[in-house]
């Protein structure tokens, strides 16, 4: 991104130069923070013999369009620019604080996609006056103050997908999740396991994305070849298929676990039936991570208890 601050005394004299691709979070979980360098490229050639122009400060705001700005930075500068030296490049790092509250509504609004942010800067210059005439290089420069200007620069900061989740994201310490192993049962040993397996590496992608309706439904995914679908009572007179775990894990589990599990598994289940119905956003970060974790133990519990020899178990009962 270049763009060049509004204008002083009618010469446009400070570009703003921001490379989103170096952009970075900073901080861990304790401080949290946007890292965003930016280069003040400085030229005036069109400076009166006697003339001196002091870059004070520069002052960030960041913020969403068509929204009040989440946060703010400052960055001193103190530096003189004369007509002899009316050319330079000041680099400065614009460190904007977050928390996990405002990191938790900007996944809300990338959805799994880029982030736009918006970028309000302001930079403060005192125009000077010499009114010493020094002889040679030692004698000092006696300034005079002539006015204060203040300069403006608004721009919009896309930052990618991928640079948001990987150079972002974790520095921030923000929701770092891993699929856990299943190391009782080898995965081509039995393609229950497999198949939950590649659901939850899917989960876990979908995540790290900011894909949080997709990363349940997968869990809901995971959990599908352990549960079959057997005739009850609708209490009407007629029988309902309900999905429940294959009866015969009962023998091995006891009734208490058999039943503390199929419950376990039903919730996760029905936590990923929103995601189909409605095109609306139903879970965020913390929910997901929720959810992708217990879903993994679940399947990890169950496969260990129960082995290898139990095979896959589809919607119609088979195996």
């Amino acid at each position: 991104m270049k763009r060049h601050f509004s204008s002083l005394d009618r010469y446009t004299i400070v570009e703003g130069d921001l490379d989103e691709s170096q952009v970075n979070g900073i901080g861990g979980a304790l401080s949290p923070g946007l890292w965003i360098p930016l280069a003040l490229n400085i030229a005036h050639g069109a400076m009166q013999a006697q003339e001196g122009i002091l870059f004070k400060r520069l002052v960030a705001k960041l913020g969403m369009a068509q929204s009040q700005p989440f946060s703010s930075a400052r960055a001193e500068l103190n530096r003189l620019i004369t007509p002899q030296f009316h050319t330079t490049t000041e680099r400065v790092y614009l460190e904007f604080p977050l928390d996990h509250a405002r990191l938790t509504g900007l996944e809300k609004v990338r959805s799994g996609k880029d982030l736009k942010f918006l970028l309000d800067a302001t930079l403060v210059a005192d125009q000077l006056h010499l009114l010493n005439n020094h002889q040679g290089p030692m004698d000092p420069h006696i300034w005079g103050f002539r006015q204060r200007h203040v300069l403006y620069l608004q721009q919009e900061i896309t930052i990618s997908r991928d640079a948001w989740i990987t150079r972002v994201l974790p520095q921030t310490g923000y929701g770092s999740v891993h699929v856990l192993e299943f190391p009782a049962i080898p995965i081509e040993n039995t393609e229950t396991l497999k198949h939950s397996y590649d659901a939850l590496v899917q989960a876990q992608e979908r995540h790290r994305l900011g894909m949080y309706d997709d990363s349940v439904g997968k869990c809901r995914v995971a959990l599908e070849p352990f549960v079959t679908l057997i005739e009850e009572d609708d209490g009407k007179g007629g029988k309902k298929k309900v999905p429940k775990l294959k009866p015969s894990w009962q023998t091995k589990l006891g009734q208490a676990t058999y039943q503390w599990l199929n419950d376990s598994f039903n919730a996760v289940r029905y936590a990923g039936n929103p995601n189909h119905h409605s095109p609306n956003a139903h879970y965020d970060q913390l929910e997901s991570q929720m959810i992708l974790a217990v879903t993994t133990a679940l399947v990890s519990y169950a496969l260990r208890t129960l082995g290898a020899e139990d095979g896959a178990v589809g919607r119609d009962g088979k195996k």
